[in-house]
């Protein structure tokens, strides 16, 4: 996948959970406009990966653009490890928890109406 903006990956995590939120029980990768050169399961992921610096050996969950969505945690992974994470309580219910997949989608919006007030 060719490198994306901040603005870019959140207007595809916006699109991927709007469809989310709608077909319930389908995983990501089951979206239409899932694009296979995608290297992470997420858009956000695939953001902060492609930014890393030269000298890192690994990339830091501290750049994603999603980071304040995933709730206090301390370690790597926190959309993943938090116990409040919409992603972690969407994965929990078998991709079925709507409202968790519209939390994230509210997220992209408000982050996307920040972004055209700058």
């Amino acid at each position: 996948m060719k490198k994306l903006t901040k603005k870019r990956s959140i207007e595809l995590c916006l699109e991927l959970w709007t469809w989310l939120s709608m077909n319930p029980g389908i995983r990501k990768h089951g979206w239409p406009g899932w694009n296979e050169n995608v290297n992470s399961d997420c858009f956000a992921c695939e953001y902060t990966q492609q930014h890393i610096s030269a000298n890192q050996s690994e990339w830091s969950c501290k750049k994603c653009p999603l980071l304040n969505l995933w709730g206090e945690y301390g370690g790597n992974d926190p959309c993943i490890n938090s116990k409040v994470s919409p992603y972690a309580l969407w994965c929990d219910s078998g991709c079925k928890d709507t409202k968790s997949a519209k939390k994230i989608v509210s997220y992209c919006r408000k982050l996307l109406k920040e972004m055209e007030k700058k």
